[in-house]
C-alpha cells in the first residue's frame, strides 16, 4: 500500500473519530470538569494521553480486535473500494487465503482475497493471519525436591493428567441482556473489570450472567463505562454486623464461606475475560458512587487492563479447610490415641490415623493442581507444597503456593484448567486464588 494512500485513510480515520466524540454526550458532562483551564491546553493533554496509549500494548489489542471483526465481517464492497483506489492488479498483490464458502457443495473451495492491514509500528505490510499455529511450550520445573521420602500410600495414588482442550465459557455462552437497575440504596459487591466489547458506555448495568453472587442470592452482572465493564452483584446485609461507623464488617466464619465464593466467582469469570481482579469484600452503596470512581479514574482502569494484558507471571494459592475434610473423610473424629495437631488450643483432638488421612489427600490435590497448571506454564516456581507434617488449622490453610509462567497463546487453557479444577474438588472446598504480581488495584 503506498504512502499516499496510507496518509488518506488515516485521514479518514481521524474524520471518524472526531464525528464520533462529537456524538458522545456524556463525555461534555466529563469536560465540564476542566472549564477552568484555557480549551486548548486541555485538548493538548488529552492528545497527550491518547498517543501513550497508542504508543503503548494498547494498540496491539485494537488491531487484534480489528483483525477479528474483519475476519467475521468481510464486506466485498469495501475491498473492491480499495483495489479501485489503489489500481493494483489482484492477482499480484491481494493475499489469497482459501476460505470454505456456506454456499458452494462439500469439497468446493472459494478464494477470498483479504486485503493487507497496515502495521503502524513501520512501513512495511503484515498480511492477516487466518490460523496461527500455537507452539508447545518447554516445560522447565524450577520445584525444589521435597525433603521427606514418598511413601508407598503416595507412590501407589498415580495422578493422571488429561491433555487440555480450550473450549468457550459456559457461562459467557448464556449471557444476556439485564433489566436489572440500581437504586442509591442498593449495596453493590465488586468482583473486577475488563474491556467491555461492543459498549454503549454509558455507567448501567449491559449484560446478566447465570452466575450467583458471593452472598448465593443475587445474580453477577457487567455494568459498562466507556471501555471499561465491571463485575458487580446486589448484596444483602441481614446476617452481616454494623460497626460503629457505619461500616459492614464479616465475622471470621462469614468471612471463611464469602471468600470461597469470590475466588470462584473470578475463577468463572475468568474463563472468557482477561479479569482484573478486585479486593475481597470491596462493596459500594449506589450507581452513582462506582460510575464517578471510573470516571475519575479512568486512565488508571485502561492502564491495569493494558498491564494484565500483558501480564505472563501469575501467583497461584490453594487453601483448604481441614474441618472440610474431616467431614468428608469420616464420620466422626474419634478421639481415642489421640494427639495435638492444633495450633490452637480449643480445636477438638483427633485420632492420629484419621489427620493422616486428610493430609495425604491435602497433599493429592496439591499434586495434582500442580501437575495441571505445569502442563501449560513455560516454568514454574514452588515456594511452597504442604507435607505429611502439617499441622491442623481452624481456617484457611495453604496447600500449595506457586508462580507459573504462562504465554499469552496459552493464557486461556491455564484460566480454563484452574475453572477445571476448582468443580473437580468442589465438593472439598479447594480455594484456587490466582494474581499477577504486577497488577494490584483498589477501587
Amino acid at each position: 500500500m503506498n504512502s499516499n494512500f496510507q496518509e488518506k485513510l488515516a485521514q479518514l480515520i481521524l474524520d471518524e473519530i472526531s464525528e464520533r466524540l462529537k456524538k458522545r454526550e456524556y463525555l461534555k458532562e466529563v469536560l465540564k470538569k476542566f472549564l477552568e483551564f484555557p480549551p486548548e491546553k486541555v485538548a493538548e493533554e488529552f492528545l497527550s494521553e491518547f498517543e501513550k496509549l497508542l504508543t503503548g500494548n494498547l494498540k496491539e489489542e485494537i488491531i487484534n480486535r480489528l483483525k477479528l471483526m474483519y475476519l467475521r465481517e468481510i464486506q466485498p464492497q469495501v475491498k473492491e473500494n480499495i483495489i479501485a483506489e489503489e489500481s493494483i492488479n489482484i492477482e499480484n498483490e491481494a493475499i489469497v487465503s482459501t476460505i470454505p464458502s456456506e454456499t458452494t457443495e462439500p469439497g468446493e473451495i472459494v478464494k477470498e482475497e483479504l486485503t493487507e492491514v497496515i502495521d503502524e509500528k513501520s512501513d512495511k505490510t503484515e498480511p492477516i493471519d487466518i490460523i496461527e499455529p500455537i507452539k508447545e511450550p518447554v516445560v522447565t520445573s524450577d520445584i525444589p525436591k521435597e525433603r521427606e521420602e514418598i511413601t508407598k500410600e503416595s507412590i501407589e495414588s498415580v495422578i493422571e493428567v488429561e491433555e487440555l482442550k480450550e473450549k468457550p465459557s459456559v457461562y459467557f455462552k448464556r449471557e444476556k441482556k439485564t433489566e436489572i437497575a440500581i437504586s442509591e440504596n442498593d449495596w453493590l459487591y465488586l468482583y473486577g473489570f475488563s474491556y467491555a466489547p461492543n459498549s454503549e458506555g454509558k455507567g448501567y448495568p449491559s449484560i446478566e450472567l447465570p452466575i450467583k453472587g458471593v452472598d448465593d442470592k443475587n445474580v453477577v452482572f457487567g455494568l459498562d463505562y466507556g471501555d471499561v465493564r465491571l463485575y458487580l452483584s446486589k448484596i444483602q446485609f441481614e446476617k452481616f454486623v454494623i460497626a460503629k461507623t457505619g461500616e459492614h464488617i464479616l465475622s471470621p466464619k462469614e468471612a471463611i464461606s464469602l471468600r470461597y465464593n469470590h475466588s470462584c466467582i473470578l475463577n468463572q469469570i475468568r474463563t472468557n475475560e482477561i479479569l482484573v481482579p478486585l479486593e475481597f469484600w470491596t462493596i459500594k452503596m449506589g450507581r452513582e458512587k462506582i460510575v464517578r470512581t471510573i470516571e475519575e479514574r479512568y486512565l488508571n482502569f485502561l492502564h491495569s487492563l493494558i498491564d494484565i494484558h500483558d501480564a505472563i507471571d501469575w501467583d497461584v494459592e490453594v487453601s483448604v479447610l481441614d474441618n472440610e475434610f474431616m467431614k468428608l473423610l469420616s464420620d466422626s473424629a474419634k478421639t481415642s490415641e489421640t494427639r495435638d495437631y492444633s495450633r490452637h488450643p480449643k480445636v477438638q483432638r483427633m485420632e492420629v490415623k484419621q489427620f493422616e488421612k486428610v493430609l495425604f489427600k491435602e497433599k493429592e490435590i496439591a499434586q495434582k493442581v500442580n501437575l495441571t497448571l505445569t502442563k501449560v506454564a513455560n516454568k514454574i516456581k514452588v515456594d511452597y507444597i504442604i507435607t505429611l507434617e502439617s499441622s491442623f488449622l481452624d481456617g484457611w490453610k495453604p496447600i500449595l503456593s506457586a508462580r507459573y509462567v504462562v504465554g499469552k497463546e496459552k493464557r486461556k487453557a491455564f484460566y480454563q484448567s484452574i475453572f477445571d479444577l476448582q468443580s473437580e474438588f468442589n465438593k472439598f472446598k479447594v480455594m484456587i486464588s490466582v494474581n499477577s504480581p504486577k497488577v494490584h488495584f483498589k477501587f
